[in-house]
């Protein structure tokens, strides 16, 4: 009951009380009046120096792994708070094990409510475990609080915006998946990889292309195929592989995007990296995406140190579906700064006349190209020394 509806019950009570000469309800009454008017200073002084904490351990993580929520609400002072709610937001997509959870008006939002009393210089902490099952970039918070008076005549509220963030890192794909890969690419992608190659170390055959010198080709291999096979050999000299990830799924920013495109490619992107990375070999990352509370990026450049991979797959966790630039221009702005013979890994999902013409230069300065191609089919034609393989994103994601 609120305003009017009180004062009308404490001066029936006090009317009945009189004409009736009953002390106890004319008491009743002047008890409700003065809590009336004491109510509204009891809940503000209730809220004062009442503290509300929220602590995620780990801030980064991978899809599916638990994240431990500390909560811990504090009264610090004598006078008690008989009833606290809080309401703490948190993504639509967090799976909570216990607690209780209310909708928010933003679709892509929930509350978590909790219910309780704080006696003087009182701390109650609660643990909860928590799971986010896809990549992405999380906000836990801000939270409200809300107290009141012991009888619910009534109540105060604050909003606390302190916010933490969480980031889901992109999924790997399995060895064997990568292996197949790998195996279905050929030779554009594990011959053409360094500026010399090792005559000492065969690594394997590949299909003869022009421009192949004819020392190269494998005689016993060509009589078994019917087809000129050439001889790979092992690079002696890894300058190392520079991934361009394009997140771009449609060609007009109108249309939206493809989610499970974007998130196919992004986590081909991250699986190639962590794969070069635990070889030893030098690697970067190069994005035409935006990055929440980042902004544009990533640019990472080559190196062999694993330093390097977690602050990788946070970027690649906090990539949104907003494309900065055309990958082609992220491609040629990067070949300024790559030594020649860098293996230049592109993965994308639409077919762009500047990207072809950049790899081709590309290709003509010694750096040789492979294409990942996660659209529709069929694939889209590349200059002859790019190579490109078609791969099926639905089995990724």
């Amino acid at each position: 009951m609120r305003g009017n509806g009180w004062v009308l019950l404490i001066g029936v009570l006090a009317l009945v009380g009189t004409a009736a000469q009953e002390p106890l309800m004319v008491a009743v009454a002047l008890a409700l009046f003065l809590g009336r008017i004491l109510a509204p200073a009891w809940t503000r002084a209730s809220l004062r120096r009442v503290s509300y904490r929220r602590r995620i351990h780990p801030r980064c993580t991978f899809p599916g792994e638990p994240l431990e929520v500390a909560v811990q609400v504090e009264n610090d002072k004598f006078l008690p708070v008989s009833w606290i709610q809080i309401e703490d937001q948190n993504p639509r997509e967090a799976v909570w094990e216990k607690g209780r959870l209310g909708p928010h008006y933003l679709p892509s939002r929930q509350v978590l409510f909790q219910f309780l009393a704080l006696g003087w210089f009182q701390r109650v902490t609660r643990h909860y475990r928590v799971t986010l099952p896809r990549r992405g970039y999380y906000e836990f918070g801000p939270t409200r609080l809300t107290v009141g008076d012991p009888f619910g005549l009534a109540e105060t509220e604050t909003e606390l915006p302190s916010v933490e963030q969480v980031v889901v890192y992109p999924h790997f794909l399995d060895p064997p998946q990568l292996r197949e890969l790998w195996h279905q690419a050929g030779s554009q992608y594990t011959v053409r990889h360094g500026l010399l190659d090792d005559p000492t170390k065969l690594a394997g055959v590949r299909a003869y292309q022009p421009g192949d010198a004819w020392r190269r080709i494998h005689w016993k291999a060509t009589a078994h195929s019917g087809m000129l096979q050439v001889k790979v050999f092992a690079p002696a000299i890894d300058p190392g592989t520079a991934i361009f990830l394009d997140v771009r799924t449609y060609p007009n920013p109108w249309d939206g995007y493809h989610p499970g495109r974007l998130e196919a490619a992004i986590s081909l992107a991250a699986s190639i990296y962590r794969d070069e990375v635990s070889q030893k070999r030098p690697v970067g990352l190069f994005a035409n995406g935006y990055m929440a509370e980042w902004g544009p990026g990533p640019a990472y450049p080559l190196t062999a140190h694993p330093g390097q991979l977690p602050g990788v797959l946070e970027s690649l966790g906090r990539l949104l579906p907003l494309a900065s630039s055309n990958i082609a221009d992220v491609v040629a702005k990067a070949l300024s700064r790559l030594p020649r013979g860098t293996a230049l890994i592109v993965i994308t999902c639409l077919d762009q006349a500047d990207l072809r013409a950049i790899l081709e230069r590309a290709t003509r300065l010694g750096y040789p190209a492979l294409v990942l191609w996660l659209g529709d089919l069929p694939v889209p034609a590349m200059p002859p020394q790019v190579g490109v393989q078609a791969i099926s994103w639905e089995k990724m994601v």
